[in-house]
């Protein structure tokens, strides 16, 4: 199915162009389109199924090409996630915390990472489990302040 349609209004002097045409808005532009609540008006002489099918192109090829960005962009941090699974990740991790510690907002937001071995499940609610210090994988800092269980 196209990403991008078009119907006529009543006079049918007005063509209503709508779908995705946020990849398309500069060459709706440059036809003379313009924006109306959410469609875009453009004349029906201009509106010729060569032009909603180079509309309908565009849209495509922007569409797959930021798709294939976002593959890419959980491509890197899967495989970061999985580097930092290593023992030279680990180290490097542990550094990068270290330094971040060091300024007054890295205390306090890394402060629930207590050693190199902490495993953090879940960042948002300060979560880590760490077998050296004695935290299990049911307790968790908030604020600070260790709690048990959910």
């Amino acid at each position: 199915m196209p990403p991008i349609f078009i119907t006529f209004e009543d006079k049918g002097d007005v063509v209503n162009v709508y779908g995705k045409t946020f990849y398309v808005k500069e060459e709706l532009k440059k036809f003379g389109a313009r924006w109306n609540v959410n469609t875009w008006t453009i004349k029906a002489e201009m509106a010729t199924e060569e032009f909603l099918a180079q509309l309908n192109a565009m849209a495509h090829d922007c569409i797959t090409a930021e798709k294939a960005a976002e593959k890419k962009k959980l491509a890197e941090a899967a495989a970061l996630q999985a580097f930092y699974k290593t023992p030279a990740g680990k180290e490097q991790w542990w550094n990068e915390i270290e330094e971040l510690k060091k300024t007054p907002v890295g205390a306090v937001m890394y402060q629930f990472i207590c050693c190199k071995d902490c495993e953090v499940i879940d960042f948002g609610r300060q979560h880590t489990s760490c077998n050296a210090c004695g935290v299990d994988g049911n307790t968790f800092f908030v604020r600070g302040r260790l709690r048990t269980g959910d």
